[in-house]
């Protein structure tokens, strides 16, 4: 029901919305003309699937999230993981802006429709997106954002802090409406929670733990009260309320963006690195060959002299196999450029910053990017795949909320158990990657929670991290706070470039609404917009030594 639905807003959203570089004047324009053609349910599940595909394009194909957290290294380059990219501002924010006026535009017809439950759904949806910018640009437009029919074309900037305390507003709004209005949301539009108001409410509850927890120390602890309530709340705590919505998979346009293109696909020039993969292996984690799969051609030096290569069938964890070519170190054309390569492996993480040989480094001789051979991949037969019951398009899952409530209980924030939060996580985790009780069992058994304050926050910051590759920008902003897990190239100093606590105010920004931009850079960041500039939520900050 959910992917027939989709496959027909997908039309609706390609003809009748755009993103767009213009002012807002021109954004409000077109979501007035949206919202005068539909109704509240449509305009519901058109941002629905707007919003969910946009944050997981950006959260497991923007390059810069997950070559930083060192997910992966891409092989045509090293901009991304040096931090370079983030020196550079972008040119806009026009396709965050077009999904915040799609929900502005969905919570008036709805009030004008008597739909209060579904306003207050595009409310939840509206304070996760503008979560999602004031944690990538600290200040931003909030109070006089959105208001392009009232002439406000160049909006003030709020401090980061009032931001958080409005976004917690809309949240308890949101869920209060849900709880006291009558009305139905309709099921056949409502491509989360198929109408179920106890989801939404699970989900404006979750993020509201999420903001809290992220802004704990800048607040000083005086939200305690506030965060131990909502830590008590419904919640995202099991899988079945996970928001997120399958892919069709019928066309490109409702397709995963990496199972579009083929076999040569982007997603083959952008290899899991050595961090991942060690973190996977140090712990015998079953979902290393759930989620990767193993080179095609890795080195040896236990193959017998004169014997070039020894097939070997690999089977991951679902059961699918790979024929595995061993190849002996002898054979290489060039073996110093394999001098520290890991031998005998058949999981093979790309080293971390490379240079720009690093299309030929460990790799194919032909120096090709896409068919880099002697390192790992994603599982082709969940990634590389337009549509898979594994990979839905996610917002949030439960296993980062028990993480949040983890690393809370273990600071003393709220009370309960962080170990039970802790086992939680990762069970949830594993199971919604479909590891077998038996695996998971043994694996919290053999990863348990530490005893000690600093070494629980690692484990709990470690296995958070793992879990969170496919949403790579909470990672980035869990790091910002944590300083943990121990990245490779920050540990080895291999970039010349800091690492980001933020991306650049957009140009478009800067020339067209000036004198706000240079108010919030001067009020709060010390009066330069750079990529290592810390916005309010960093401030008070006690990283995990």
């Amino acid at each position: 029901m959910k992917k027939n639905k989709l496959l027909s807003l997908l039309f609706i959203l390609l003809i009748g919305v755009s993103c767009t570089d213009q002012l807002r004047k021109d954004q409000l324009e077109q979501a007035e003309n949206v919202d005068r053609m539909t109704s509240a349910r449509y305009l519901l599940a058109g941002s629905i699937v707007r919003i969910t595909t946009y944050y997981q394009t950006e959260a497991f194909s923007e390059d810069n999230y997950l070559a930083i957290m060192e997910y992966y290294q891409q092989l045509f380059s090293v901009k991304a993981q040096s931090y370079e990219e983030f020196t550079k501002a972008p040119s806009n924010w026009g396709r965050e802006f077009d999904l915040l006026y799609d929900t502005k535009a969905g919570i008036d017809v709805a009030m004008d429709e008597g739909l209060p439950s579904t306003a207050a759904a595009q409310q939840i949806l509206q304070a996760f997106m503008f979560e999602l910018l004031t944690n990538i640009y600290g200040d931003i437009p909030f109070s006089e954002a959105l208001k392009g029919r009232e002439g406000v074309v160049q909006p003030k900037y709020d401090p980061q802090q009032d931001v958080y305390e409005g976004l917690l507003k809309i949240i308890d709004d949101a869920v209060a409406t849900l709880k006291s209005s009558s009305d139905v949301i309709d099921p056949e539009q409502d491509l989360l929670y198929e109408g179920n108001k106890k989801g939404w409410i699970r989900l404006a509850n979750s993020i509201k733990v999420r903001l809290l927890v992220n802004s704990y120390e800048a607040f000083g602890g005086s939200k305690k009260a506030e965060l131990e309530t909502a830590s008590k709340s419904l919640l995202i705590d099991a899988n079945e309320w996970n928001a997120n919505m399958d892919y069709v998979g019928s066309n490109d346009d409702d397709s995963w963006y990496y199972g579009r293109t083929g076999d040569d696909n982007e997603l083959t020039r952008r290899k899991p690195s050595v961090t991942f993969i060690k973190a996977l292996k140090d712990n015998d984690d079953p979902r290393l060959t759930a989620w990767l799969s193993p080179a095609t051609t890795p080195w040896s030096d236990t193959i017998a002299s004169g014997v070039d290569y020894r097939p070997t069938e690999v089977t991951d964890y679902y059961g699918n196999k790979f024929t595995v070519n061993i190849r002996n170190i002898e054979s290489a054309e060039n073996p110093d450029i394999y001098k520290d390569f890991p031998l005998n492996e058949i999981y093979v993480g790309a080293p971390l910053m490379a240079n720009s040989a690093i299309k030929v480094i460990w790799g194919d001789e032909s120096g090709d990017a896409y068919n880099n051979w002697k390192m790992s991949d994603w599982n082709p037969n969940i990634f590389l795949q337009r549509t898979h019951p594994l990979f839905p398009a996610t917002l949030m899952e439960a296993s980062e909320v028990m993480f949040n409530l983890a690393e809370a209980a273990q600071r003393g924030w709220i009370s309960g158990s962080a170990n039970d939060y802790y086992e939680k996580a990762i069970r949830l985790n594993m199971e919604r990657w479909e590891i077998t009780d038996a695996d998971i069992t043994k694996y919290i058994q053999a990863n348990g929670l530490p005893s000690g304050g600093a070494e629980a926050l690692k484990a709990i910051y470690t296995e958070k991290w793992k879990s969170l590759f496919i949403q790579a920008p909470q990672a980035w902003f869990d790091y910002r706070r944590t300083q943990w897990p121990e990245l490779g190239a920050i540990k080895n100093n291999l970039n010349s470039y800091p690492f980001p606590l933020r991306w650049r105010y957009p140009t478009y920004e800067a020339d067209n609404n000036t004198e706000n931009v240079d108010e919030a850079v001067n009020r709060s960041l010390g009066g330069k917009d750079t990529q290592d500039a810390k916005m309010w939520i960093l401030s008070n900050v006690t990283p995990v030594h």
